[in-house]
């Protein structure tokens, strides 16, 4: 107020009648503000006492609300109770029927399971029985079986030891056949060689030479049956040896060819060799090997017909000399040709032209050298025996 009488004072300085207007305006502005500020504090408390009284409405809305919540809570408590009572006397009637229904498939459990036993050991029962039987047949049967094979075995023994004894007196026959032959073929031998050496002097006749020349044949044949009897006699008692020396086995091939010509020509069977170029030295048993080629050309001419041939063949293979004898012949049968070398085997059992020891030799001797000996033969074609000895025997 101060300062607005100070700005009157001021103006009405200067001029009267704008300053009272403006005092006058200011008044009542002051006025109209004192009114307004009444106003609105009657209209603060008035809005105050609406919320307090709306709060208090509310209040009591919410008591009452609470109040009948409480009711209504109790009210369902109640029918809780009835509820959860009826829920316990349905569980005890549920677990009742389940406790029977239980009792009742536990009882037809045990009886299944009673019955079901009992069948099995009805089942069981029949079997032990079938199987006690089939057990009953099979001891029988393995019983006998077992009885038989000992008879077998008791008949296959003694005939071993029949054939056993039956060997050794043959081969105690042999040897001593064999020693005791040698003292007289030994005279018969020397008496041809005498008359051959008067048929020198032209004191035999032709005729009478022919017959001394069968002697001396038939002697050298009989002499040679007997050197191999007594070989396979020393063979089987482990006794026979051979003794190596360098040997022109070209030489010696020849000289066993040559050997057998009078006896090829008479039979009309064309004996030849064939030999290599060069000289082919071998260490070897000379007199071994020589039984070895006489065994397989004797063999040779005696199986093949007349106006056959036979082919003595020597080559130098890589480490092993080749000897082969090759014939004309009968042949030999294929289920034959691995027992030809079997001692006393012979192709046809009526052919007496030998016992056949001569293969079972001949194989003993070129095994003896580290070699092997084969046949190769078709029947109606001929053989043809082969001989492998290694070149170097050190």
């Amino acid at each position: 107020m101060r300062n607005q009488d100070q700005t009157l004072s001021i103006e009405s300085g200067k001029g009267g009648e704008a300053a009272q207007s403006r005092v006058k305006t200011n008044g009542s502005l002051s006025h109209e503000r004192r009114k307004t500020d009444e106003a609105l504090s009657a209209s603060a408390r008035t809005s105050e006492r609406d919320v307090a009284l709306e709060l208090e409405a509310t209040r009591e809305a919410s008591d009452q609300e609470t109040a009948e919540q409480r009711i209504l809570s109790n009210n369902s408590s109640e029918m809780g109770k009835d509820l959860a009572a009826c829920l316990q006397s349905e569980r005890d009637s549920a677990d009742a029927s389940r406790e029977a229904e239980r009792g009742l498939t536990d009882e037809t459990l045990q009886r299944e399971r009673i019955e079901r036993r009992a069948e099995e050991h009805a089942f069981f029962a029949d079997q032990r029985i079938r199987t006690d039987k089939c057990l009953q047949f099979e001891r029988i049967r393995s019983d006998l079986a077992s009885s038989l094979a000992a008879k077998r075995l008791t008949d296959e023994q003694a005939a071993h030891d029949a054939t056993k004894k039956a060997v050794t007196n043959r081969d105690e026959f042999l040897a001593i056949v064999s020693h005791d032959l040698r003292s007289p073929l030994s005279m018969i031998s020397m008496c041809a060689d005498a008359l051959a050496e008067e048929h020198e002097g032209k004191r035999l006749s032709p005729e009478l030479m022919e017959f001394v020349d069968i002697i001396s044949r038939q002697a050298a044949s009989m002499n040679r049956l007997i050197v191999d009897l007594l070989d396979v006699e020393h063979m089987v008692s482990g006794e026979l040896t051979t003794f190596p020396a360098p040997c022109d086995l070209s030489k010696l091939v020849q000289e066993a060819t040559d050997s057998f010509q009078m006896w090829a020509s008479k039979q009309h069977i064309d004996l030849v060799s064939a030999l290599p170029r060069e000289n082919i030295v071998v260490s070897v048993d000379r007199d071994r090997i020589w039984q070895v080629l006489s065994n397989l050309i004797g063999n040779a001419l005696k199986f093949t017909p007349e106006g056959g041939s036979v082919t003595v063949s020597l080559e130098l293979m890589h480490e092993f000399v080749r000897i082969s004898v090759r014939d004309t012949g009968v042949g030999i049968d294929a289920d034959q040709q691995s027992q030809i070398f079997h001692r006393f085997s012979q192709i046809k059992k009526y052919d007496r032209r030998g016992v056949g020891l001569g293969l079972f030799i001949a194989k003993w001797i070129v095994e003896a050298h580290r070699g092997n000996i084969r046949v190769e033969s078709t029947l109606g074609k001929g053989s043809t025996f082969v001989c492998m000895i290694p070149f170097s025997l050190s």
